[in-house]
C-alpha cells in the first residue's frame, strides 16, 4: 500500500477551503488504493475535528447519506459549496501587462525565481509574454508600442522601435545580450 499524506482535520470554519480538504482526502484514498465504501466513509468522518461545526454538521447526516462516498460528497459540497474564484478579467490582464515595469536598479541583475537562477529581464520576459496571452493581445499591435514605450532605456536600446509582432518584440527582450545590458547599466 502506497503512503500518503493524511488530511489535516476539517473545522468548518470560514477561513478553511472545504474544496482542499475534501481533495486531500479523495487523494489519500487514491493514493492508499482504498476502494471498500464504508471503509471511505469512516475515515472521512475520522477527518473531521470533533466538536466544532464541522462535526455538528457530520453528527446530524442521515444513514441515507453515510452509505457512499459518493452521497458523503454530495452533502458535503452542499454544506460548503465551492468559493467561486474572482477570475482576472481581460482588462485587468491589458492594465497589468500596461503597468508591468522594470526597476531600473534591478537591470542586469540576477534572481532566483522558484529555486532558479535567471536574470532579471529574463523573468520580465517571462511575466510578460504570459501577461500578452493572457490579456488576449497576442494580434493587438498598438500595445506592443505601449509597452515599449515604458520599456527601461537599456532595455529599448536593445529592442527595436516597432516591431512587428509580439513574438519579435519578445524575443528581442529574451535574446538581449546580458553583457551589454550589465555595460549599461
Amino acid at each position: 500500500m502506497a503512503t500518503a499524506p493524511m488530511p489535516t482535520l476539517f473545522n468548518g470554519n470560514e477561513n478553511e477551503n472545504p474544496q482542499n480538504f475534501l481533495c486531500e482526502v479523495e487523494r489519500y484514498i487514491q493514493v492508499t488504493r482504498i476502494t471498500d465504501e464504508v471503509t471511505k466513509v469512516t475515515l472521512f468522518g475520522m477527518f473531521i475535528s470533533a466538536g466544532l461545526q464541522a462535526d455538528i454538521w457530520w453528527n446530524a447526516l442521515t444513514v441515507a447519506q453515510l452509505t457512499s462516498w459518493t452521497t458523503i460528497k454530495v452533502a458535503f459540497q452542499v454544506q460548503w459549496p465551492a468559493i467561486v474564484v474572482a477570475a482576472k478579467s481581460t482588462l485587468d490582464y491589458q492594465k497589468e501587462l500596461l503597468t508591468l515595469r522594470l526597476k531600473e536598479d534591478d537591470v542586469g541583475e540576477r534572481i532566483t525565481v522558484a529555486g532558479v537562477s535567471t536574470w532579471l529581464h529574463l523573468h520580465y520576459h517571462g511575466h510578460l509574454q504570459k501577461l500578452v496571452q493572457d490579456a488576449g493581445v497576442a494580434n493587438a499591435l498598438v500595445f506592443i508600442h505601449q509597452v515599449h514605450e515604458v520599456l527601461l532605456r537599456i532595455i529599448q536600446d536593445l529592442t527595436s522601435p516597432a516591431p512587428a509582432t509580439w513574438t519579435v518584440f519578445l524575443d528581442e527582450i529574451k535574446d538581449a545580450n546580458i553583457d551589454v545590458i550589465q555595460d549599461k547599466a
